[in-house]
C-alpha cells in the first residue's frame, strides 16, 4: 500500500476513496464574496450557480441574510451545465430576462461563467463594472486578460502543490494511509469588474 493523496476535492471524496483530501471550504469562499461585495456597497447580490456543487440554495440565502442583503428567490439561479457555452449563455438570459429588479453584482460559480456573463453582458449593452460588478471563483483562465480584467476568489496553487506534497512525504515517512480533509487556501484578487463603490 501507498498514501494517496487528492490535491483539489472536497469532504466527500473521503468517504468515496479512503483516500487523504486536500480541498477549498466554499462555504467560506461564497462568505467572502459575499462580504467583499457588501463591501463595496451591493445590495442585490445574484450567484450563477451550478447545481448545489459550492453551495446549497439555503446556505447562500443564510450568507446574504447575514449580512443583511436582498433575499429574493431570484437573486440564485444556475446553469445546467458547467462547461456547455449555449446552456449557460442561455440560462444568463432566462435568468436576466425574468428578474423584477437588477441586482448589482453577479457572484459566478466559475471563471467560465463569467466569461460567458461578459459575453451576454455586451450583448446587453450593460456595463461592468458600472452597471453590473461581476466575481468569480477560481481565478485561473487569465483573469488579468479579460476587459475589463476579472475579480475572482482564487486558489493558492503554489500552496496547495507545496502541501499536497509535504503531506503525501508525511505520510509515506510515518506508514499512514489516511488523514482527515485539510482545508486548503483561497485569497481575494481584487481587479476591475468590481472596483466600483455602489
Amino acid at each position: 500500500k501507498i498514501p494517496v493523496l487528492i490535491p483539489h476535492g472536497v469532504p466527500s471524496d473521503s468517504e468515496k476513496t479512503g483516500f487523504a483530501v486536500l480541498g477549498t471550504d466554499y462555504h467560506k469562499v461564497i462568505r467572502d464574496g459575499v462580504e467583499y461585495l457588501a463591501q463595496c456597497g451591493h445590495k442585490q447580490i445574484s450567484y450563477f450557480a451550478c447545481g448545489e456543487y459550492r453551495i446549497a440554495k439555503e446556505k447562500y440565502f443564510a450568507i446574504l441574510a447575514n449580512f443583511g442583503l436582498d433575499c429574493s428567490p431570484e437573486l440564485r439561479f444556475e446553469a445546467p451545465s458547467y462547461n456547455e457555452h449555449d446552456k449557460i449563455i442561455g440560462a444568463l438570459e432566462k435568468w436576466y430576462d425574468n428578474l423584477k429588479k437588477k441586482p448589482t453584482a453577479l457572484f459566478c460559480f466559475s471563471d467560465y461563467f463569467a466569461l460567458c456573463a461578459y459575453e451576454f453582458f455586451k450583448s446587453r449593452n450593460v456595463s461592468i463594472p458600472q452597471d453590473m460588478a461581476i466575481l468569480s471563483i477560481g481565478g485561473l483562465i487569465g483573469c488579468d486578460f479579460f476587459a475589463p480584467s476579472l475579480s475572482a476568489i482564487e486558489f493558492d496553487c503554489f500552496s496547495i502543490g507545496a502541501t499536497a506534497m509535504r503531506t503525501v512525504m508525511e505520510m509515506a515517512k510515518n506508514n499512514e494511509f489516511f488523514r482527515p480533509f485539510q482545508v486548503s487556501p483561497h485569497y481575494l484578487s481584487i481587479r476591475e469588474s468590481t472596483n466600483l463603490k455602489k
